[in-house]
């Protein structure tokens, strides 16, 4: 057998290994966080290990919505193009240089969508004297 069969081998074995273990490890890491949240706890720990819960909240806004506000409001001419899409850069420009009228900025904030993204951090634990 020469040395690339034998890697080939040796890297499927592996391989299988890891998606094993990828699955395993996936499927503690959501029992834990959804135990965590059934338990209203953000930080756990066992005599080697802290499991920490954090809650990331990711921003994302609607952007049908956001066209309708802009078109509504006058200002498609300024921050939407050809496909129908808003320029975030455009945007954030227009918006810094006072462009957009207090009323539609409100109105804006309507299009933003906050998910959040529960996450989970395992560090080993710092042994005490």
């Amino acid at each position: 057998m020469s040395n690339l069969e034998q890697l080939i081998d040796a890297y499927a074995l592996n391989k299988n290994e890891l998606d094993s273990y990828k699955k395993l490890c996936d499927a503690e890491n959501a029992e834990i966080k959804a135990l965590m949240t059934e338990l209203e706890i953000d930080k756990a720990h066992t005599e080697d290990y802290t499991a920490t819960l954090i809650v990331q909240h990711r921003e994302t806004m609607d952007e049908d919505m956001l066209l309708e506000v802009l078109h509504n409001s006058g200002y498609a001419d300024l921050v939407i193009r050809t496909k129908e899409y808003v320029d975030m850069d455009l945007l954030e420009d227009a918006i810094y240089h006072d462009k957009i009228d207090k009323d539609t900025l409100l109105a804006m904030q309507k299009c933003k969508e906050v998910k959040e993204v529960p996450t989970l951090k395992i560090s080993k634990r710092k042994k005490e004297n």
